[in-house]
């Protein structure tokens, strides 16, 4: 059907679509001509792709060139980091330390380690305080939260190698282990 939302059953050159007009694809599906700027654009319920080479001919068609694929369907809303990781009730204390130390996932790529709730209550048992102190202390959950954050990178858990080294947005290194158990991460802490 993808394929088929590409194709028209009528020769059509660039200079006949009208800004407006609704075109019907080999697959049924409605194609929406839009100008603008001098620009056209195919338009469909998932994307619209604009022409960037018009009326090249070629054996019985004419083909335009579009900058993207014109899906038959919507594309999946993608949920933000932050969505993700709220959604799960044993990562509550890092959302509310993300969130307390005001930190933003931009369109970059990372690789978190979020650390539990249970890891958090170990950490600030250590530290001498408790989780509602330590999301006070500015300084000090921004180093906590950085060095649990891989900028630049996308590593799912099959992908880490025995004896890699990361280095965390905060800039310390994160030694990778690999065990019968599963993957293990030794930090500065």
């Amino acid at each position: 059907e993808i394929l088929d939302n590409h194709v028209i059953s009528k020769e059509v050159m660039s200079s006949d679509l009208v800004d407006g007009d609704v075109l019907t694809s080999d697959a049924g599906n409605s194609l929406l001509v839009t100008i603008e700027n001098n620009r056209i654009g195919i338009s469909t319920v998932g994307s619209t792709g604009y022409i960037t080479k018009a009326d090249t001919s070629v054996t019985g068609s004419i083909v335009h060139t579009i900058d993207e694929v014109l899906l038959p369907f919507k594309k999946p809303e993608l949920k933000s980091t932050l969505e993700v990781l709220s959604e799960r009730s044993e990562l509550s204390n890092f959302v509310e330390a993300i969130n307390a130390a005001g930190i933003e996932f931009s369109s970059n790529v990372y690789t978190i380690f979020a650390p539990s709730n249970a890891a958090f209550e170990n950490a600030v048992a250590l530290l001498g305080t408790d989780v509602a102190s330590l999301l006070k202390d500015d300084y000090l959950i921004n180093v906590i939260l950085t060095a649990h954050i891989i900028p630049d990178a996308r590593f799912q858990s099959n992908e880490l190698v025995d004896g890699q080294q990361l280095f965390s947005l905060e800039g310390s290194p994160i030694n990778v282990t690999l065990t019968d158990d599963g993957v293990s991460l030794k930090g500065i802490g």
